[in-house]
């Protein structure tokens, strides 16, 4: 797939054992900014440490070796990884699966490079993603976007999403501290 922009050319791809790299470096840079904006997401188990990236990713790395493919990296839940180039270069990816017992698909990951400024990368990303989900029979899509980022969270309601759930987060302290960490 292939989206023209007024600078250039996004092309949007299956990704291949030698991304591998760059989407841990683009996830890392994209986990630090949210963290930034919000430090109580450094609780979460989904945000790592730049080793732990390494290894999830290096898992990704046999299942591609193994299969020769990115695609179907489980039989009960595909896995897909997309990136999209500019240039010749990943400025993103996303990385979702899809469950045909309840018609759904989910992104586990996306990460865009923030020094990429002109835009559409998010756009190429889950137009791809969208295709792949229709040609599966998937109905729904769900994404977790950080409150803190305005950016994410105006891309995913401009894009059709809505929220149809609040994580909450709850620090365990001691019984005497009556403070907020809000």
């Amino acid at each position: 797939m292939q989206i023209e922009t007024p600078m250039s050319e996004i092309i949007t791809r299956k990704a291949i054992l030698d991304d591998i790299p760059r989407l841990v470096e683009l996830l890392h840079e994209q986990e630090q900014i949210e963290l930034q904006l919000d430090h109580r997401l450094q609780s979460l188990w989904h945000y790592k440490s730049r080793q732990d990236l390494d290894d999830e990713f290096a898992v990704v790395r046999e299942e591609m070796e193994l299969n020769g493919m990115s695609v179907a990296l489980s039989q009960e839940v595909p896995d897909w990884i997309l990136v999209s180039e500019r240039n010749q270069k990943i400025v993103g990816f996303v990385w979702f699966y899809m469950s045909s017992s309840e018609l759904t698909g989910e992104i586990a990951y996306i990460a865009i490079d923030p020094h990429d400024g002109q835009g559409g990368v998010g756009t190429a990303l889950l137009d791809r993603c969208m295709e792949i989900l229709r040609e599966h029979g998937i109905t729904a899509l769900t994404v977790t976007a950080p409150k803190h980022h305005a950016v994410q969270q105006a891309f995913w309601r401009a894009k059709g999403g809505r929220v149809i759930q609040e994580t909450f987060y709850l620090p365990v302290k001691p019984a005497d501290d009556e403070s907020d960490d809000s």
